[in-house]
């Protein structure tokens, strides 16, 4: 079956990068344990606020964070970035829960968040 996105036709479903396990750094600055991905599991924090960073935003991106870890989740965006609060300022994840965060310009991201079924 195709799908027309408005500007592409494509034949089957969109697959996004997946990447499972990952340890959030205990570091807690930016910059640490950046995301690769487009679906990012983050299977172990161990203390409150242990860290991952976004990639740089790019208007359209869409990246999502599943915290699966004991503890908060501390999400910086990448250096100059902006998650809503100010540019390089963090976020926080609660324990299972997803965030979906949706880039709509070169800096500047949106997020919603969701609990995990």
């Amino acid at each position: 079956m195709a799908h027309d996105d408005g500007g592409q036709t494509l034949a089957g479903p969109l697959v996004r990068t997946t990447s499972a396990g990952i340890t959030a750094s205990t570091t807690q600055t930016q910059g640490q344990q950046p995301l690769t991905s487009d679906v990012n599991q983050v299977s172990v924090v161990a203390n409150v606020n242990d860290v991952v960073t976004l990639p740089a935003a790019a208007a359209g991106r869409i990246v999502r964070v599943i915290n699966m870890g004991a503890n908060t989740l501390q999400i910086f965006p990448a250096s100059g970035d902006d998650l809503g609060s100010g540019v390089n300022v963090s976020n926080t994840i609660p324990t299972f829960r997803v965030s979906q965060f949706i880039a709509y310009d070169s800096t500047t991201w949106t997020f919603s968040s969701d609990t995990v079924d």
